[in-house]
């Protein structure tokens, strides 16, 4: 009878292992579709904004206090066939500085996998701004999750990665894109290459 019991009491632990490890996986899967969904949802909003400012050409050569008055409001530059936009969307006055809430646009002579241009979308929240103009520290953007380049006639892809922080406006990348009062400045990327036929991976961290 006690042989019984144990028999029982173990195959009931091995059960309750399975099952809150299923819990665990569940929660961890639902963790990242909410992740994925958000970073939609503000790629989405991006879009908009941008559309927004290309129709009415919302753009200045340079970002001043004063334009903080008249958001959303952009900066556009095109380097080398690529155009770096950034949208200022709103800000809010802090004890000395002003807090900057930020879109970054790069439209890129990269087909997508529905050969469309490819755009990455940036974002950043707590840009500060110093009361006379200018931006104050590194104003830096994050790229809003990953982003898959098919390459080599599609026999590999070029993965850039990419994270945002939603509750504090922070990257958790390197792949990050850089501004002033100027507009854009720098593009960090860091990268993976993924050979479809042998799932090889090699990464490499570039600065463009």
């Amino acid at each position: 009878m006690i042989l019984m019991k144990n028999i029982i009491l173990k195959k009931a632990s091995v059960f309750l292992v399975f099952i809150l490890s299923q819990i665990a996986i569940f929660a961890q899967n639902s963790s990242n579709q909410s992740t994925i969904d958000s970073i939609q949802q503000i790629n989405n909003t991006a879009n908009t904004i941008f559309k927004k400012l290309d129709k009415e050409q919302r753009y200045t050569d340079e970002l001043r206090v004063a334009d903080l008055n008249y958001l959303p409001i952009g900066l556009s530059k095109t380097i080398s066939n690529v155009n770096y936009a950034i949208a200022i969307v709103e800000y809010a006055d802090m004890d000395g500085y002003m807090s900057i809430t930020a879109y970054a646009r790069v439209v890129i002579p990269q087909k997508d996998a529905n050969g469309q241009d490819l755009t990455l979308f940036f974002a950043a929240q707590d840009i500060r701004m110093s009361l006379d103009g200018g931006i104050v520290g590194d104003g830096t953007l994050a790229l809003l999750g990953n982003v898959t380049i098919p390459m080599l006639g599609n026999r590999a892809d070029l993965v850039l990665k990419g994270d945002f922080n939603m509750q504090k406006g922070t990257t958790a990348t390197k792949t990050y894109l850089s501004m002033d009062c100027k507009g854009f400045k720098e593009l960090s990327v860091e990268l993976s290459v993924v050979e479809r036929s042998r799932n090889d991976r090699t990464s490499h961290s570039i600065l463009l």
